[in-house]
């Protein structure tokens, strides 16, 4: 399936935003490609939650989210998945959920093992890490691991394009 280009760079984005170090996000970027079919599911969009969080409902826990639509079957059989404010609200709780086994992982398929130890998905563990591997290598030759993350000083440079101008006549007088 081909990558949705806008999507990725949104997770990209939140992911930075949420302050994980790049090396991670390089992992967490494959496994939300590879869950969300290269961010083509509806679930990035709508419940802005891109690796199918289950809805807790103890916003101690589980801060801005609600209580989304239900997961399939073969799942859950009473859960539902959780939406999210905005995407920056699932990459901080993806991070608290992914953080211990991402940190100690030394392989993408190492990675997929400790998540399947914890139960984080109910699919055969090689095809996850089939699946990880495949988008890892997906979104390197896409290059989208180079995203520039949108950042305070570009934002103001497309608000303000004569800042500059301003800066320069402020030192001058």
């Amino acid at each position: 399936m081909e990558l949705n280009l806008e999507g990725a760079k949104k997770v990209f984005n939140a992911l930075v935003n949420a302050k994980i170090p790049l090396k991670y996000i390089k992992i967490i970027m494959a496994q939300s490609a590879f869950e969300t079919g290269g961010f083509n599911d509806k679930k990035l969009y709508t419940l802005n939650n891109t690796s199918g969080i289950t809805f807790k409902g103890n916003p101690n826990i589980q801060k801005n989210a609600v209580k989304g639509s239900p997961m399939p079957k073969n799942e859950s059989k009473t859960g539902h998945y959780a939406k999210f404010n905005t995407l920056n609200d699932w990459a901080v709780d993806h991070w608290r959920i992914v953080k211990n086994n991402i940190v100690k992982s030394t392989s993408l398929a190492d990675y997929g093992t400790r998540l399947k130890a914890q139960n984080y998905f109910t699919g055969p563990l090689p095809n996850y890490i089939k699946g990880l591997e495949f988008y890892y290598k997906k979104l390197e030759k896409n290059k989208l691991f180079e995203i520039k993350p949108n950042s305070f000083s570009e934002t103001l440079k497309k608000l303000f394009p004569f800042l500059g101008i301003l800066v320069i006549f402020a030192l001058v007088f």
